[in-house]
């Protein structure tokens, strides 16, 4: 039997693109590459124009999975993909099923989410944003005191990067909002 051709994509989604991610995996696999694994934002594809299309879903626990979860999971006619272990915060599930119209809707395991998420948003108020609020007095004091273009500047790159750091604050809390009110 012949090996597999496979092909390694780098594509990163932010933390709150689960939806995005989902629909990159299912577009993958609508021209034969069916996701097998994930290594640091590398997707790693398998060839198999046999193989029906599948439809993903990705959702986030913070322990692992009972049978009884598993079991929720294979009744909607999905099957676990991949597992990704992050560390201290939990665990990613990456399932999958054969597409087919008569599915019902993808259902997603809405408290794991807005726990992961919580969790980054708290890491940026209490590091990012002080962090910022420090950089930007103290630089922008620097540059007034000193009139010292570099300064002028740091001061610059550290107002571009709080505007950067404010505009995934306010998707993670939209984001959060989103998943709460579909609960």
């Amino acid at each position: 039997m012949s090996e597999k051709e496979t092909k390694k994509i780098k594509k990163e989604f932010s933390i709150y693109e689960f939806e995005n991610e989902e629909r990159f995996l299912e577009e993958q696999s609508a021209l034969g590459w069916h996701f097998k694994s994930l290594d640091k934002g590398n997707y790693i594809f398998e060839k198999d124009e046999g193989k029906e299309e599948n439809e993903y879903l990705i959702d986030f626990f913070t322990e692992p999975l009972t049978d009884e979860t598993v079991k929720v999971y294979n009744d909607e006619g999905f099957t676990i993909t991949y597992i990704m272990n992050s560390g201290k915060d939990g665990i990613w599930y990456y399932f999958s099923r054969i597409l087919e119209e008569n599915n019902p809707p993808k259902k997603h395991q809405v408290e794991g989410r807005v726990f992961l998420l919580t969790r980054v948003k708290n890491r940026i108020e209490r590091f990012g944003l002080v962090i910022m609020a420090v950089s930007l007095g103290y630089f922008g004091f620097a540059y007034f005191r000193f009139r010292e273009t570099i300064y002028l500047v740091t001061l610059l790159f550290v107002g571009a990067m709080s505007i950067y750091f404010y505009k995934i604050y306010r998707d993670i809390k939209n984001k959060i909002k989103e998943y709460e009110s579909n609960t």
